[in-house]
């Protein structure tokens, strides 16, 4: 057995430098943050609760998938299955209005995301 196979996967991981590194904590904030600011509006707690079971499941096949592979670009592979329909729900719950603050990044009307009461002037449908 060589030092790399006994690596855990936090230890492969983190054994890179540089903008990877960087990268690491970049998501690892991101799979916190996420489901934190999704659980603050009423209408996106489901939202919330979808991302962290989504991100749970990504954390434990990264984990399982290293233990049967190894630590390759094949890893990649668990982000793009799991990841790729909750980027498409949530992008969809975004452009029905749902997630009001990723909704402004839709195209389309710039003033679609904002109340009706609190619209300026040059927002206002007549």
């Amino acid at each position: 057995m060589t030092v790399k196979d006994a690596m855990t996967f936090n230890d492969a991981m983190f054994s890179n430098t540089g903008w990877i590194q960087v990268w690491f904590y970049w998501l690892g904030l991101a799979i916190v943050a996420t489901p934190l600011v999704l659980a603050f509006s009423k209408s996106t707690r489901r939202d919330a609760l979808i991302v962290l079971l989504t991100n749970i499941s990504v954390i434990a096949s990264m984990g399982w998938l290293y233990q049967k592979i190894g630590y390759v670009r094949l890893l990649g592979i668990v982000h793009v299955v799991l990841w790729t329909p909750l980027f498409v729900y949530l992008w969809s719950r975004a452009k029905n209005g749902v997630i009001v603050a990723a909704k402004r990044l839709c195209p389309g009307d710039p003033c679609h995301a904002v109340e009706k009461h609190s619209l300026p002037n040059r927002c206002q449908r007549s």
